[in-house]
């Protein structure tokens, strides 16, 4: 899932794994995108959380550090 030449740059409840800050333009109106590639035992997740507004930014950085993983 992280795949050759990614780095691992996130870890924590459970999971270890990178998260990405990007922004794009849809349809004429700039969007804001966390994107996570998470890994833990036997499983994995990709997601992302997509904001309008750059002060909704830490709303979306806290959501993904609340995901957690557990046995």
């Amino acid at each position: 899932m992280l795949g050759k030449g990614r780095a691992v740059d996130v870890n924590g409840n459970g999971w270890v794994g990178s998260v990405e800050s990007l922004q794009e333009t849809d349809n004429g109106r700039d969007v804001y995108r966390l994107a996570a590639n998470l890994v833990a035992t036997n499983t994995a997740i990709s997601f992302w959380v997509s904001y309008f507004e750059t002060h909704q930014q830490p709303f979306a950085e806290e959501l993904m550090r609340n995901v957690a993983h557990s046995r």
